[in-house]
């Protein structure tokens, strides 16, 4: 053991370690490869989207941190895993060097090649390897190769800077603070609540085109979005609203400025936006906002909550509804101020992932999880819970609402778990709302029903088997990507409804100034991509991308009514600041709603390759629904939204055995079949609801066929493809079960064959899957 043990110590003995020069120029060396291969593309990617740093709650040094851990830990990993290797093994140092020196070009070669279409990933690893070894002769074999890729190691050092240049605004974020205002500006006879006591609510919704919410006489399907319909009855809908981009970090500085944007490249910062919402309101109310995309609140006016305490006045409740019983209690909420949140494990793990899109072959690539929806927690590693309001024992006259002295507090990371968090925050949103009774303003901008769906309509959760970015150039593609839109819309609606009702019934009602938009909207047309390209082309799908909600709830407001004047997102800000009667002397590209609509014959929406002009009214956008009602009907509630034009009507019939067999059918799977085993009701728990399979047919099928799947004997979903099918095709398919067909227990899918049209449909019996 001892002779062992000198062995060890003997190869660990200084002269077995290279001369500073040498671990120098290998330094250089591994720098500038994976520089190249590394360091450029994830800088570049994250300096030009810093909604990621701003999502995750990052800024200052931790962001410079970021920079140089990219820059500097792959080239120290691979020089420290040489040196140490070289000590236990000296007479291996130059092999060890060059296998090294492999690696960095393997890296190259990952990065430059990635493209390539190769049949497999083990191909296409191979592939890379033979071009690594290759570069690795030539730089071992052309001493001027070495020289020169030692002499391109500053390349590092101009990366750095570009990056920092482009990430100033959130490394050095300004010190601005509330701006000067003036009170009441103009004057008016205030027959209810004073201006000083109204408080702001302001909710971003993301992704949601208004098409969706329609019925078909151009008001809301109350049946199918019961909350957006209960807020158009006690709002002022404006229905003609369009948006100023199809993207988030233009759209929403447009709503927060009154501005219009002047590009989609700006970084929604406070450094270029100081003029907003929050500096506007910052010195008269108290500011409680949540920022997902965007960074442009300050730090010194943005680091309290709303404080709650017992209300002055009775709540509002309508004749019919049942008075609110929840106790209002004197709250304690901190007020120390908390620097900005640091690197977290979940943001680097979530930049390894982004680095995996970046570097591996396509096969590897489609392994990873999806980055093409969010800006973050794409590992889906994030704290969960949502923060509680405890009330304690009766004797006490304390309620703590825990978790909201800060904003860093409670948004550590906004998009950790996907939709789940987002119905947590946005819950939050709901309890400041309601039960802080200090004017205030209160501002969340929730990445709901934004992708990724996979909400149920009822708060559960499913797979989505497609999360296509461009819809496949097919009705039926069409048909299933908004029937999974809808689920996750639907689950939105509920919050609406619930964020209402308990407003209607706090002290806050009457008080309180509720706005509650969409950025942008999307397009779910067959052959287009939802919303990253525009084609200009297409009118319906400009439609889709920028006509959103706009409802504003003014304070002491109980009658809606439908305003279709030509509005806009930089509209919100000025109506806001005449509801409160302030003004900073600013200068806006919109103009108080309540008193004049400003004639916009022509509106110009961004996108990323330029602009487009708006000149349409509400008809283009009613033209829109009714299109989309072709393929998922209007009818049928909150259930018909898993069902398939012209055969809507079937859903929830329940189909006897006894009708007649089907012998079209040879046989049919399901391939989610165990997982009809054991579901769960809980809230967020995981269900079958999307299911996918095959049908292998007997016999032709006439173009009016539509599968009809059975849960327990009752329609629940419905299958398209199989329409005009001929004999001995196998159909893959793709369908959406009603979530209220998937209660607690085992379930049993069947299939059934419907035939004939809406009005004299026939159907006939499968059965269990073959």
């Amino acid at each position: 053991m001892r002779a062992a043990q000198t062995d060890w110590s003997e190869a660990l003995d200084n002269k077995r370690f290279p001369h500073v020069r040498e671990v120098f120029s290998h330094f250089l060396v591994y720098f500038c490869l994976t520089t190249v291969a590394i360091a450029q593309p994830l800088l570049q990617l994250y300096g030009g989207g810093l909604a990621a740093f701003s999502a995750a709650n990052i800024e200052g040094n931790a962001i410079l941190l970021f920079a140089f851990l990219v820059l500097l830990s792959p080239p120290l990993v691979l020089l420290v895993g040489e040196i140490a290797l070289g000590a236990f093994f000296p007479s291996r140092q130059e092999l060890i060097h060059r296998f090294m020196v492999a690696s960095s070009f393997f890296l190259v070669s990952l990065l430059f090649f990635r493209s390539i279409p190769i049949a497999s990933w083990s191909v296409a690893l191979l592939f890379h390897s033979l071009i690594s070894a290759f570069l690795t002769y030539v730089f071992f074999a052309k001493q001027q190769v070495a020289s020169w890729i030692k002499l391109m190691s500053p390349v590092g050092g101009a990366v750095l800077i570009v990056f920092v240049v482009s990430a100033r605004g959130l490394i050095w974020v300004p010190e601005i603070g509330a701006a000067e205002i003036e009170s009441n500006i103009a004057p008016e006879v205030v027959i209810g609540t004073e201006r000083s006591d109204i408080s702001v609510a302001l909710l971003v919704l993301d992704e949601l085109p208004l098409f969706a919410l329609l019925g078909p006489n151009g008001t809301i399907n109350a049946e199918r979005f019961p909350g957006f319909a209960e807020l158009a009855k006690v709002s002022t809908w404006y229905r003609n609203d369009v948006a100023t981009s199809q993207t988030t970090t233009a759209a929403v500085p447009s709503i927060l400025t009154g501005r219009f944007p002047e590009n989609n490249e700006d970084p929604p910062l406070l450094v270029n936006h100081p003029k907003n919402l929050f500096t506007l309101l910052g010195g008269s109310v108290s500011l409680d906002v949540r920022e997902t995309v965007t960074s442009m609140c300050p730090r010194k006016l943005c680091s309290k909550a709303a404080v709650l305490s017992e209300p002055e006045s009775e709540p509002y409740s309508e004749p019919e509804s049942e008075p609110y019983s929840e106790p209002y209690s004197e709250a304690v909420v901190g007020s120390e101020d908390t620097d900005r949140s640091g690197l977290t494990s979940a943001f680097l793990r979530d930049a390894l992932v982004v680095l995996g899109h970046k570097l591996l072959p396509t096969q590897l690539r489609e392994k990873l999880p999806s980055i093409d929806d969010a800006w973050g927690g794409f590992t889906g590693s994030g704290a969960t819970g949502i923060p509680a309001v405890i009330e304690t024992p009766a004797s006490s006259t304390t309620v703590k609402l825990e978790d909201v002295n800060t904003p860093d507090e409670v948004t550590d990371d906004l998009h950790a778990d996907g939709p789940p968090k987002q119905v947590e925050d946005t819950r939050l949103f709901i309890e400041r709302v309601t039960r802080s009774d200090v004017p205030s303003l209160h501002f969340l901008h929730t990445l709901l029903p934004h992708r990724p769906w996979s909400l149920t309509a009822d708060m559960r959760t499913f797979q989505n088997l497609g999360l296509n970015r461009e819809i496949p150039n097919d009705r039926f593609s069409s048909i299933n990507e908004i029937r999974v839109f809808l689920q996750q819309l639907i689950a939105t609606d509920s919050l609406i409804l619930d964020l209402v009702t308990k407003l209607k019934r706090s002290a806050n009602w009457n008080r309180t100034m509720l706005v509650i938009t969409a950025d942008h909207g999307m397009t779910l047309e067959a052959g287009a991509w939802k919303r990253k390209m525009v084609d200009s082309s297409k009118p319906g799908t400009l439609e889709d991308l920028y006509r959103v909600p706009l409802f504003i709830k003014y304070p002491d407001q109980v009658v809606g009514e439908i305003n279709d004047c030509t509005s806009s997102p930089v509209d919100i800000l000025p109506t806001i600041a005449s509801v409160k009667g302030i003004s900073a002397g600013w200068t806006y590209d919109g103009d108080d709603l309540r008193t004049r609509c400003i004639d916009r014959p022509e509106r110009v929406a961004l996108w990323p390759g330029g602009e487009n002009i708006i000149t349409s009214g509400v008809e283009a956008l009613q033209k829109r629904a009714d299109y989309y009602s072709t393929l998922v009907p209007y009818e049928g509630g909150i259930e018909g939204a898993s069902s398939i034009a012209p055969y809507g009507a079937l859903t929830n019939l329940m189909v006897p055995q006894t009708v007649s067999r089907e012998d079209r059918v040879l046989q049919w799977s399901i391939d989610q079949a165990e997982q009809l085993v054991n579901v769960q009701s809980t809230e967020f728990a995981k269900i079958p609801l999307e299911v996918s399979g095959t049908i292998v047919l007997k016999n032709d099928l006439p173009n009016d066929a539509m599968g009809l799947l059975l849960i327990d004997g009752k329609v629940s979903g419905m299958i398209a493809e199989i329409g005009g099918k001929k004999a001995g095709a196998a159909v893959a398919f793709r369908s959406m079960l009603t979530a209220s067909s998937l209660d607690a227990g085992d379930h049993v899918a069947e299939l059934a064959i419907v035939t004939g049209g809406p009005r004299d449909p026939v159907i006939t019996f499968v059965g269990l899957p073959s």
